[in-house]
């Protein structure tokens, strides 16, 4: 039997939009409703894509400030990085700039693979708002995949995991 290539992937972004969600959803099809800070967890998940036995190693750090210590020790061992915001805030989409120059610093490297995801988007009254755009927009700039979609209903939140 093939040994599973182990994907190590951070999920990164402000404190309340989302990223333990996403990474319930991911790892064990769930959806919780009440928000409790994380401090840092991580997942475990195998699956095969293409033919090809994979094991995703997902470390869903705190938004906190707090646990800087613990989030960028995460950013050291991790191949790739989900960058998360939520829909309905401005602070998380404005502090993904923030958190890709710290992973970019950390890394020591220019190159390194990311994904922006807008979560939230069940919400009623945030459809196409501005902060998606300014999402997109740092996509564009940054050459990197953006994807919209909802922990809740997990609406698109496959295209997350491909």
């Amino acid at each position: 039997m093939q040994q599973p290539t182990i994907l190590r992937i951070a999920i990164v972004g402000s404190g309340g939009v989302g990223k333990s969600s996403l990474t319930l959803q991911f790892v064990y099809s769930e959806f919780l409703q009440d928000y409790e800070p994380t401090k840092a967890n991580s997942y475990r998940r195998k699956m095969t894509l293409d033919g090809v036995p994979l094991q995703f190693d997902i470390l869903d750090t705190a938004g906190q400030e707090d646990y800087r210590g613990i989030r960028d020790y995460f950013f050291k061992i991790s191949e790739g990085f989900i960058l998360v915001f939520a829909i309905d805030d401005s602070e998380s989409v404005n502090s993904l700039a923030t958190f890709r120059e710290h992973i970019l610093r950390i890394k020591q490297s220019d190159q390194v693979p990311m994904l922006i995801v807008a979560n939230k988007c069940d919400l009623k009254g945030c459809v196409r708002n501005n902060y998606i755009s300014q999402g997109k927009q740092y996509a564009d700039d940054w050459h990197l995949d953006f994807i919209e979609t909802s922990a809740k209903t997990y609406s698109d939140a496959e295209r997350v995991n491909n």
